[in-house]
């Protein structure tokens, strides 16, 4: 798990463990090189104030270059990881649409 400072300080204090990756632009690892680098499969960034939209685009740029999910809402984060925690219980198989009403419906008798 990586963050920028302000991030990595909140997830830290809920018991996160989190890498501090500077914003792009700065010197060291940044978010951009762990995207170039293929370190990153999924962005949440939900930008505050005008420094952080000006900081975001080099981000965005890399994300859209190296097909990396993004994510810019809270709402969009938290629908996401309960997605993520329900599919880790489920073993998936592939079916058409039309068994998958049949099933649907039938379970609805």
């Amino acid at each position: 798990l990586y963050a920028t400072e302000g991030t990595a300080a909140a997830l830290e204090r809920v018991g996160l463990p989190v890498t501090v990756a500077p914003k792009a632009g700065r010197a060291g690892r940044t978010t951009v090189r762990l995207i170039e680098e293929g370190a990153v499969d999924l962005i949440i960034n939900t930008p505050l104030g005008q420094q952080a939209y000006d900081d975001q685009s080099a981000m965005y740029a890399a994300a859209v270059r190296h097909r990396v999910a993004l994510l810019t809402t809270m709402s969009a984060a938290q629908a996401a990881v309960g997605g993520i925690r329900a599919l880790r219980g489920w073993q998936l198989s592939v079916r058409s649409l039309q068994k998958h009403h049949r099933k649907r419906f039938a379970a609805k008798g």
